[in-house]
């Protein structure tokens, strides 16, 4: 599998990739984030507030394992569903705590 550097340098690179190397790359990636996040929130003994992220009902979808349908059917009902002009999006952060919430029943 072609490391990050390689894949910024040549994002055609994904195309020669298959599905599961896709994903283990995108949980490596996950796991680099959360890695850079609770340096930079450890850094000098003052959390830095990450900035909200929205997503729009792929990514949101993607991420709680539903289909977009699932998603729009409750959006009315689920707290990380966010409104911006005629737009539905959804906070990533609040994504999280719902599935930390729902794991710790």
């Amino acid at each position: 599998m072609p490391d990050l550097s390689h894949i910024l340098a040549d994002p055609g690179a994904l195309d020669a990739l298959a599905v599961e190397e896709l994903a283990a790359l995108r949980g490596e990636l996950m796991r680099l984030d959360a890695l850079i996040l609770a340096r930079l929130t450890a850094g000098n003994g003052k959390a830095v507030p990450a900035p909200a992220r929205l997503l729009d009902a792929k990514e949101a979808a993607v991420r709680l394992g539903v289909s977009t349908d699932w998603l729009y059917r409750r959006s009315g009902r689920l707290p990380f569903m966010v409104k911006v002009g005629g737009r539905t999006m959804f906070s990533e952060q609040g994504i999280v705590v719902y599935i930390q919430r729902r794991m710790g029943r």
